[in-house]
């Protein structure tokens, strides 16, 4: 969606990957900062239910399972979970094809977070642009998808 700022995107949503979403479970400063910034000013944070599946399979290996698991539902509980649908998996068969013809090989769980960008999406980006930020969310940090973004620590 191009925002009112002489044709800039206007992020609307924000994608969190793991090391997102296990920063904001341990309310890491600078991630929690962002994730606080961006909620007041009315974007959408949220994660897709593959990072959802990378993380309990890790916290079903943690010493300290219970508390984490607790831990993490409170996290899931604070953000939007967006889903692999059957227009995530599309997206996904078509990224992965792209990925592997240009010769850019990513591991599945990347490819699954880009495609259900992809999918909630207005606007596609290519498959092998997707941008990350630890910088405070705003219009000028979706420079390759103007409705959602990612949240990173690093």
């Amino acid at each position: 969606m191009v925002g009112p700022n002489r044709g800039r995107f206007q992020v609307k949503r924000f994608l969190l990957d793991s090391n997102a979403v296990n920063a904001l479970m341990r309310r890491q400063e600078n991630v929690l900062a962002n994730y606080t910034h961006a909620r007041r000013s009315g974007f959408r944070v949220g994660t897709c239910e593959p990072i959802v599946a990378e993380i309990l399979a890790g916290l079903e290996m943690s010493s300290t399972r219970a508390a984490n698991l607790d831990r993490f539902q409170r996290t899931l509980n604070e953000i939007a979970c967006w889903p692999l649908d059957r227009a995530a998996s599309q997206a996904f068969g078509k990224i992965a094809a792209e990925l592997r013809r240009i010769g850019r090989p990513m591991q599945t769980i990347d490819i699954m977070l880009a495609a259900t960008l992809s999918s909630v999406s207005e606007i596609r980006p290519r498959p092998f642009s997707v941008h990350t930020s630890a910088s405070r969310p705003s219009a000028s940090s979706a420079r390759t998808n103007p409705s959602l973004a990612m949240i990173s620590p690093t």
